[in-house]
């Protein structure tokens, strides 16, 4: 009693309210008595409301029913036990109502990442439980344990393992808090985890194939040995991830953050990573082949050894990148950016590099034997050794390019820039001789007297002309087989000046000739008849002024024919009448001694004579423009 006076004293003095006031003030304590009510049976928007008014707007479902609730914490109370493989709801069917009642009377309730003091605070532990097909879109479950800590993991057996392992598959998780949360080996196939907050979380060999991580935040996140086939990523926030030999075979990786990501040894065959950011990545013996990488920036990347078969890589920013021994046997890398990436000993037959951009590139030993290579920027690069037989390098920029050692057998070179290039020890010709094609090629300062020209018989312009079909097999068309003779003249041709303007005679005639003799072929076949019969008399006379040897041997079959003749027909003794006789005529233009008195023109004798004369002088003309051509370049 004597502590109720001064409360009702306090009563009495509190100040008069008006009656408009005493009717607000009513209004709100009867709101506030509704609050505190709960709302009677299973109506979900009561209880939507209510919860919100909780101040708990993460919780969707009606309480569980007080008999459920003693079930769980009689559960809860369990003391986990690795060993036994227990744990408080291993085994049990959890649904959204008991995960938010769980959570609702955790100790110190929800965990939040937000709060630093909850550094050290567990989460959740449903080691071992079945939330199959469960709701549990957007709830607070950070640092929530569905699995074994590492070093429980090491230390422990396959069955203690599987014993811990939480149970999610097609659980939707979009928008929840999983940051920190561990998920070892946690089976969540086909479950919806977009826009979830996985940061920092533990999902070392967690199943998670086909599973939606559309947006989702895995920052920091450990993804060893994930199994993530055919997993949706597009949009994830993955920086500083390590994903080492994940499995994501097939999945879908577009505009994904992975600056800074660890994939070593990765498995992202088929997968598609187009625009995604991989600045930085360790990417080393990772599992490419058939990836799309479109606009991926990989700029500085490292991807040694990696496997990237037949994998798309148009527009892809892979400056300054490490690619060598890596495996790109017929990777697309159309407009790629590659300044100053390492491509050493890359593996690139039949690889499409049309418009890449490889200025300061080292491509040393790299096997592109096939590759296209068709307007490519090479300024600089570092070719040395490289395998570029057969490759397409049309119009490629090569100046100042180093080509040392390098295999150029049937490279298609034609309107190349050379300017500059070092050729020392490089490989033009293969096993049959046959050279690159070279129409159009501009040599600049290229210093052709450290080539081999003698590798080379044939230009590969000559050799691609002579073929009478297609690589597919179809036969040409007579107006394609022109041009390609026609092509095949100019290559020589422009060869053959590059030479002698550098001082080597011997190599330039030797190409000279075979423009000459395929222009014959061009007359042929545009039926020129004429010039083709003057073309074709020429060469077998002088080899049109760049073989003087034939010219001697004609000159020797003539003056001998004839001494035979004049022996035969003239009967003239055969030495020395016949021969000198012979030798006069040709050299005399007919004017040659009396035979007897018999000066009559009807002479059988006279007859023959003229007409050594007249083969004479062509075969004195071949020989003026042999000796011209040949020893004063004219």
């Amino acid at each position: 009693m004597g502590q109720q006076r001064p409360n009702a004293r306090r009563t009495s003095k509190r100040p008069t309210v008006a009656r408009g006031e005493k009717k607000q003030v009513g209004e709100q304590s009867e709101q506030s008595s509704l609050q505190s009510i709960r709302p009677p049976g299973d109506d979900r928007a009561a209880w939507l409301a209510y919860w919100q008014k909780q101040d708990q707007p993460w919780r969707t479902e009606p309480e569980i029913r007080p008999e459920r609730q003693a079930e769980l914490e009689k559960c809860r109370v369990l003391v986990p036990d690795v060993e036994g493989g227990i744990y408080p709801f291993k085994g049990m069917k959890l649904e959204r109502a008991d995960i938010e009642w769980l959570l609702a009377t955790h100790e110190g309730g929800p965990v939040k990442r937000s709060n630093e003091k909850e550094g050290v605070r567990e989460g959740l532990d449903v080691r071992g439980a079945d939330l199959q097909e469960a709701n549990l879109h957007r709830l607070p479950l950070t640092r929530l344990r569905g699995g074994l800590t590492f070093d429980e993991w090491q230390k422990a057996t396959e069955e203690q393992r599987s014993s811990a392992v939480v149970l999610m598959r097609g659980a939707n998780l979009s928008g929840a808090q999983l940051a920190s949360a561990n998920l070892m080996q946690a089976q969540l196939a086909g479950a919806n985890l977009s826009g979830a907050q996985l940061a920092s979380a533990n999902l070392m060999q967690a199943q998670l194939e086909r599973a939606n991580l559309y947006r989702a935040h895995l920052e920091g996140a450990n993804l060893i040995e994930a199994q993530l086939e055919g997993a949706n990523l597009i949009e994830a926030q993955l920086e500083g991830a390590n994903l080492k030999e994940i499995q994501l075979a097939g999945a879908n990786l577009r505009n994904a953050q992975l600056k800074g990501a660890y994939l070593r040894r990765a498995k992202l065959a088929g997968a598609d990573l187009s625009e995604a950011q991989l600045e930085g990545v360790s990417l080393i013996e990772a599992q490419l082949e058939g990836a799309r990488l479109d606009k991926a920036r990989l700029k500085e990347a490292r991807l040694i050894e990696a496997r990237l078969k037949e994998a798309r890589l148009i527009e892809a920013q892979l400056e300054g990148a490490i690619l060598s021994f890596a495996q790109l046997e017929g990777a697309i890398l159309i407009e790629a950016q590659l300044e100053e990436a390492d491509l050493s000993f890359a593996q690139l037959e039949r690889a499409i590099l049309y418009r890449a951009q490889l200025k300061g590139a080292s491509l040393a030993g790299a096997r592109l034997e096939g590759a296209y290579l068709d307007k490519a920027q090479l300024t600089g690069a570092n070719l040395v050794g490289a395998q570029l037989t057969g490759a397409y390098l049309n119009e490629a920029q090569l100046t100042g390019a180093s080509l040392s050692g390098a295999q150029l057998a049937r490279a298609d070179l034609r309107g190349a820039q050379l300017a500059g290039a070092d050729l020392r020890n490089v490989v033009l010709g293969d096993q049959q001789h046959i050279g690159p094609r070279l129409a159009d090629l501009r040599w600049g300062d290229t210093n052709l007297a450290v080539v081999e020209w003698s590798q080379v018989d044939v230009l590969g312009d000559e050799y691609q002309a002579r073929q009478k079909k297609t690589s597919d097999g179809k036969k040409k068309e007579q107006a394609a087989r022109l041009s390609e003779y026609q092509e095949a003249v100019r290559a020589n041709r422009q060869l053959a000046v590059a030479l002698q303007s550098q001082g080597l005679s011997e190599e330039a005639a030797r190409f000279a000739y075979r423009a000459q003799h395929l222009q014959s072929i061009v007359l042929r076949r545009q039926r020129k008849w004429v010039a083709y019969l003057f073309s074709r008399v020429l060469d077998l006379l002088a080899g049109y002024g760049y073989n003087p040897g034939r010219t001697a041997l004609w000159y020797l079959f003539v003056i001998v024919g004839f001494a035979v003749a004049y022996f035969a027909f003239g009967h003239l003794p055969p030495f020395p009448d016949a021969l000198v006789f012979s030798l006069m005529s040709f050299h005399g233009r007919g004017f040659f001694p009396s035979l007897s008195s018999e000066t009559s023109l009807h002479n059988q004798v006279v007859e023959i004579a003229a007409m050594e004369a007249v083969l004479a002088l062509l075969i004195e003309i071949s020989f003026i423009t042999t000796f011209t051509q040949r020893y004063f370049g004219k």
